[in-house]
């Protein structure tokens, strides 16, 4: 694929960098984002690298699992009037958001609940 679309895909450190420069790459050639999706399996917070590339109006992922956010822009994907993988990147950050942000209200009652425990235990 690399050969093909004469692009170099992330390596797994290139993903994982926490470095704000290595979140966004853009050159004449393709533009890339590494992002951080956040997720609640089995009792627990997980964070997991996910990156883009966009190149010639084609989007590129590479993640290690599925995500709720690709899910759902596959099932409404033929509602949706995507023309091309800038279309798709945007459909996917726009739905990823929502999810971040169901996320972080759990997060919040987590932390409000912990609070109080931890309220009562000093109290």
């Amino acid at each position: 694929m690399e050969k093909d679309l004469e692009i170099r895909l992330f390596s797994a450190q290139d993903r994982e960098e926490i470095e704000t420069s290595s979140k966004y790459i853009e050159n004449e050639k393709f533009v890339g984002l590494n992002l951080i999706f956040l997720s609640f399996d089995d009792d627990e917070y997980k964070m997991d690298p996910v990156s883009f590339i966009l190149k010639d109006r084609v989007l590129i992922t590479q993640r290690e699992r599925e995500y709720k956010s690709f899910e759902d822009v596959l099932e409404k994907l033929n509602s949706l009037e995507l023309k091309n993988g800038v279309d798709l990147l945007l459909s996917l950050l726009e739905t990823r958001i929502d999810i971040d942000a169901d996320l972080i209200e759990l997060i919040t009652d987590d932390i409000n609940k912990l609070n109080k425990v931890i309220a009562k235990e000093i109290g």
